[in-house]
């Protein structure tokens, strides 16, 4: 098979199983801002960086790796086990329920290595976000007024919130325009298969 067929084939798929789609992006969404969540809540909780008050001179590499492991253990526990669990069963109930010819197809049309790794491994494009959210983090210090003031005299949690914050405005400016587009071309294929 091609990748034109493939792609053709995923589209109407995917048009056909629109609630697992929406689904699947529904979850995805909260599993992102319940990571975010859970990031605060550690920062303001944690022994380990004074509950969000120390500064970057009472930093360690000790203390820099042991603040990532208990993060990555705490993001692991509170979203990661739910979501594989919960995931686990909803796939197995929405497979069972699947038509035998439409698992063949999706068998048949199973996912394939992109050909364009390479592009894949430089981030295929996505610096442009980080950039983005770089800018909005220094316009957000800057209008807190912070601009000259020496970073040991910031506690890391402000520094977290501005980057969360600049992200936030990147997310909405971006995200909103985006958001309509898809709803829109949604909203045109759902309508010519309706046709």
């Amino acid at each position: 098979m091609d990748d034109a067929a493939d792609l053709m084939f995923f589209k109407s798929f995917a048009r056909k199983h629109w609630k697992a789609v929406g689904l699947l992006l529904g979850t995805a969404i909260g599993i992102f801002i319940g990571s975010i969540l859970v990031l605060l809540w550690f920062i303001g909780y944690s022994d380990i960086g004074g509950h969000g008050l120390w500064t970057f001179d009472k930093w360690s590499m000790a203390t820099i790796i042991d603040f990532l492991l208990n993060l990555i253990l705490w993001e692991f526990l509170i979203i990661g086990i739910p979501i594989i669990a919960i995931g686990v069963v909803v796939f197995f109930q929405w497979w069972k329920k699947l038509p035998d010819e439409e698992q063949e197809d999706l068998e048949k049309h199973g996912y394939k290595k992109p050909k364009n790794l390479r592009r894949m491994a430089y981030g295929g494009g996505s610096a442009l976000i980080g950039i983005l959210v770089f800018v909005a983090f220094c316009v957000v210090i800057y209008l807190d007024g912070n601009w000259s003031t020496a970073l040991a005299d910031l506690t890391y949690s402000y520094l977290i919130y501005t980057w969360l914050t600049g992200l936030m405005w990147v997310l909405i400016i971006g995200g909103i325009p985006l958001a309509l587009i898809v709803f829109f071309w949604l909203r045109m294929e759902i309508k010519e298969e309706a046709k």
